[in-house]
C-alpha cells in the first residue's frame, strides 16, 4: 500500500479489508475467500497478480511500460510470485 501511494500518479482509491467487507460480499465466492489485495476496475473485481499488474497502470509512465510484459508470465507462475512476496513483506 505504501509503495502505490508515493507513486500513483492517477487517483485510486484505497481502502482497507476493515472498511470495505461490504463491497468483499457483492464478489464472486472464490474471490471471497482469498487472503488478497483486490482491485475493482470497471465494475470487474481483480485479485492476487492480476490485481497487481492492474495497479501499474495508475502509477508512472516508467512503471506503466512494463503492464503489457507482466501478462506474458502465465497466472499460475505471478499468482505464486504474488503469494511469496506477501508472505514476506512485512519482514
Amino acid at each position: 500500500m505504501r509503495f502505490l501511494k508515493k507513486r500513483m500518479k492517477k487517483p485510486l482509491e484505497i481502502v482497507a479489508i476493515s472498511e470495505s467487507e461490504e463491497l468483499i460480499a457483492t464478489l464472486p465466492d472464490e474471490l471471497q475467500a482469498m487472503d488478497s489485495m483486490y482491485l475493482i476496475r470497471n465494475g470487474r473485481p481483480y485479485a492476487q497478480s492480476a490485481a497487481a499488474i492492474r495497479c501499474l497502470l495508475y502509477l508512472g509512465w516508467h512503471w506503466r511500460i512494463l503492464f503489457p510484459f507482466a501478462w506474458l508470465i502465465p497466472s499460475f507462475i505471478r499468482n505464486g510470485m504474488y503469494r511469496m512476496i506477501s508472505k514476506r513483506r512485512h519482514n
